[in-house]
């Protein structure tokens, strides 16, 4: 996504989003047709390599990210641990999204300054599907992945859009 903002104004929203409303977001076919509920909050408990990052999406939906890499206005990355079974509870109970047919591993943010008040945020998900059914698992993997990607990054593009316009004015 190509937003209007600095990487220090889109910084904060990469690593923690508070209190997201519903009508944040774009529309997608896995939140809005499929009824995966949407992202509500990310925060994290400390700061640099080893924070722990929660995301809650919903009212039952939740999982840590281990920071692995923070470097302040450039890249955030982490690996991805579930604790509890929340998320295949509310996508398909046959595929665990850390067991043998579905590894969801990783994933990063990268801001990369265009000019001056211009960044390209890109957000991956490294994720193995390995499956009897594999057609399948790599329609899932695609679809809300995807979804779920553009949606978040919708928001942090948005609430930094919003801040760094607030900041010009």
């Amino acid at each position: 996504a190509v937003v209007r903002a600095a990487p220090e104004d889109i910084w904060p929203y990469a690593v923690s989003s508070r209190d997201i409303g519903e009508h944040e977001g774009r529309w997608t076919i896995s939140h809005n047709m499929i009824g995966i509920p949407r992202p509500r909050e990310s925060s994290v408990v400390g700061s640099g390599v080893g924070a722990v990052r929660t995301a809650y999406w919903g009212d039952h939906i939740n999982f840590e990210e281990r920071i692995i890499t923070w470097a302040p206005g450039r890249k955030l990355g982490w690996d991805f641990n579930f604790t509890n079974s929340s998320v295949q509870d509310y996508t398909d109970k046959h595929i665990s999204p850390d067991g043998e047919f579905l590894k969801i591993d990783s994933g990063d943010y990268v801001l990369r300054p265009i000019s001056p008040n211009l960044t390209e945020v890109t957000l991956t998900t490294r994720y193995v599907a390995k499956t009897h059914v594999n057609l399948y698992a790599k329609l899932w993997g695609e679809l809300m992945m995807g979804d779920i990607q553009d949606n978040v990054l919708t928001i942090i593009k948005t609430r930094s859009e919003r801040d760094a316009a607030l900041r010009r004015t």
